[in-house]
């Protein structure tokens, strides 16, 4: 059975997204509880309730990502966050490669969550990996896109330098969400009475 160029294309895809991010472990019933979510919220609204449910019900390790190009982006990003040792656990890394709706639904392939040991806020920070023109050419929905990551195999100080690219991007986002929002300024109200 011959395949068309589309079918090649998506499957090539799929598998950069497995090779980049790994493939994810997730309770059946995710499926279920993400279905019971409303449908008439907004895009940012809708993602972040199913990133917080997706965690919930993660079955493989956030701290130690599969994919090991995800995993060298999380050390790097790491690397960025002000924690301590005891705080690297704040920032998880999740693949949700296949997974109807983040995948499909939302062009989210992976994300980041951070909470601030600080602000107590936690943050997140979406990805999606595409070798696609035609998605690479139009807007995507992730906050962070991986186009072509170089081979760590064939040239080392390329990947490296692509991941520390990468990570800073993402380290900035995060520390940013993560931020408490600002406090509004006192406003000094005078009343003056008039004399009858």
């Amino acid at each position: 059975m011959a395949h068309s160029f589309e079918d090649q294309l998506a499957r090539f895809g799929h598998h950069y997204e497995e090779q980049i991010f790994g493939k994810p472990t997730v309770k059946p019933e995710f499926d279920r509880l993400a279905e019971a979510l409303p449908e008439d919220e907004n895009y940012s609204v809708r993602l972040r309730k199913l990133l917080e449910l997706y965690g919930q019900n993660y079955l493989s390790d956030p701290t130690e990502p599969t994919g090991p190009a995800f995993n060298d982006l999380r050390l790097a990003v790491l690397d960025l966050l002000p924690v301590t040792p005891d705080e690297y656990d704040n920032l998880k890394a999740y693949s949700t490669i296949g997974v109807q709706p983040i995948d499909y639904g939302m062009g989210v392939d992976a994300y980041f969550e951070f909470k601030d040991p600080k602000t107590g806020r936690t943050a997140y920070v979406t990805l999606d990996a595409s070798l696609n023109q035609d998605k690479l050419d139009s807007a995507i929905r992730a906050d962070e896109l991986i186009s072509e990551l170089p081979s760590p195999l064939e040239d080392e100080s390329a990947y490296l330098e692509a991941v520390e690219k990468l990570a800073r991007e993402i380290g900035t986002l995060l520390l940013k969400r993560a931020a408490p929002p600002p406090t509004a300024k006192p406003v000094n109200i005078v009343i003056v009475e008039k004399n009858k």
